[in-house]
């Protein structure tokens, strides 16, 4: 559904006023989504496998230039670098785990760098972290990670085939943009203008896992819900968002919060935090029959565009357990907020 534009002027207060109620609705907006209900880590439906091809870490050919830029990547060790690109280039691959026989790097630590790479790779939407244990082979202890799988390979080659065709178009457009803010708000407004948030299919799979089954339940979860179904929960939002922004060549993170999560975007060497799912305008309230949220025509919410730190904690929690480093966002140029009154006063 196309939503109409607000004038940036309206959103002067919102940020200063915005709160976090009790049931993480939220106030500026009356969005009815509650934190109480949503979770960031996506439920598990089939587990698609075709055969067991487990690899040793020691056979896998790395590219240690694929990740440059990825936040949560930057910030490890390069011993730790080493292990993510092992385990990033197995789940490329699609193997279905990795036998590591590295015994420097600890269960948690792979636990670690598992969840650095669902982070850092919203591209890679068919991997959803399984577990990692550990067994004897031929007389030798070693690590055994199994990944878990949402697609068949099959339907994973169906699905980018379709995300490339989105993605060429959408950065048609987007090359037409200079500044690093035009490109955030054109991402921004693309995605909210393109996808309706889906309150049913944010609990499904922990009320009743026979609904995960559905494909496009699981979309939701991931970028093609929100690129190729126009249906999405906020990690669908998130991670469409920071899937467009790093194929413009920006770098931007997705961040785990209080039962909800959102992005952090470096523009013009500097940091800004994104919550695309609440500036979508989803006020009315949810269909009791159909479990979809009813819209109104209020418009985009640009309050919730590249915020400071200062302004994001007053709406959300961080997740004390995600354990990425995040940067204190201060700078404000590129709110709009800041870009109104500057064209305000050039046009003056």
């Amino acid at each position: 559904m196309k939503k109409t534009l607000l004038c940036c002027l309206l959103i002067l207060t919102v940020i200063a006023a915005a709160g976090c109620s009790s049931d993480g609705s939220n106030n500026a907006t009356g969005t009815t989504v509650s934190s109480a209900t949503e979770a960031t880590e996506r439920p598990t439906g089939k587990s698609y496998i075709a055969k067991p091809n487990f690899i040793e870490d020691s056979d896998v050919d790395i590219n240690n230039t694929e990740s440059q830029g990825r936040f949560c990547y930057s910030q490890l060790s390069d011993k730790q670098k080493l292990y993510y690109e092992k385990l990033r280039t197995a789940v490329k691959q699609q193997r279905s785990g990795l036998y590591w026989n590295n015994r420097e790097c600890t269960a948690q630590e792979l636990d670690d760098l598992l969840n650095y790479i669902t982070y850092d790779y919203p591209e890679y939407f068919w991997f959803s972290k399984e577990n990692t244990g550990a067994e004897t082979i031929n007389g030798k202890l070693v690590f055994r990670v199994k990944f878990h799988y949402e697609y068949d390979a099959d339907r994973v080659k169906e699905l980018q085939g379709k995300l490339k065709t989105v993605t060429d178009k959408f950065l048609k457009e987007a090359k037409k943009l200079k500044t690093d803010y035009e490109k955030s708000l054109y991402t921004y407004e693309y995605i909210i203008n393109n996808t309706k948030y889906n309150q049913k299919n944010a609990t499904a799979g922990y009320n009743n896992f026979a609904e995960m089954e559905s494909d496009r339940v699981l979309a939701c979860w991931n970028i093609t819900g929100a690129l190729l179904n126009g249906d999405a929960v906020c990690r669908g939002y998130t991670q469409a968002y920071q899937y467009l922004m790093n194929l413009q060549g920006i770098e931007c993170a997705y961040v785990v919060g209080n039962s909800h999560c959102w992005n952090l975007t470096k523009l013009d060497d500097e940091w800004y935090y994104t919550d695309v799912t609440w500036g979508d305008p989803f006020t009315e309230g949810t269909d009791p029959e159909t479990g979809e949220v009813k819209y109104t025509e209020d418009g985009i919410d640009y309050s919730y565009l590249n915020m400071t730190t200062e302004q994001l904690l007053k709406i959300h929690k961080l997740d004390p357990s995600f354990k990425p480093k995040l940067p204190e966002c201060t700078a404000t140029k590129n709110s709009p907020v800041a870009i109104h009154s500057d064209n305000a006063e050039e046009q003056a």
